[in-house]
């Protein structure tokens, strides 16, 4: 029987695995779109099914989640556009190397201007 831990586990070198896989996926898919027409597709389709949920819920969105889902999402598509104009630019173990160094720095600027200590 597999532990409960041992799925996490699991799941967690399959989430690394599959992230790891998408940096050479985008990679690839550069050779024949732009980095612009990459995003702006990844950020259509996206927002086309976050719509359609909407609609079946039919959920309303108030002003303040137009105004906050639109801030969230223009600092979202600027990580993206850095991040594929980069991959662009470098290898693919590269740009997931630098990515990965967030999970590093984010404790370790929490601690330096926060004073925040990782749990």
């Amino acid at each position: 029987m597999i532990s409960s831990r041992q799925k996490w586990e699991f799941g967690l070198i399959a989430i690394t695995a599959l992230w790891g896989w998408s940096f050479v996926a985008i990679h690839d898919a550069l050779a024949f779109l732009s980095d612009s027409a990459f995003n702006a597709y990844r950020f259509l389709s996206a927002a086309s099914i976050l719509g359609l949920i909407l609609l079946i819920k039919k959920h309303a969105i108030s002003q303040y989640d137009w105004f906050a889902g639109g801030v969230a999402g223009l600092a979202l598509y600027a990580a993206f556009l850095f991040q594929t104009k980069g991959l662009g630019l470098t290898s693919p173990s590269n740009a997931s190397f630098i990515t990965g160094l967030a999970v590093v720095f984010t404790p370790l600027f929490m601690w330096l201007l926060y004073k925040i200590l990782p749990t």
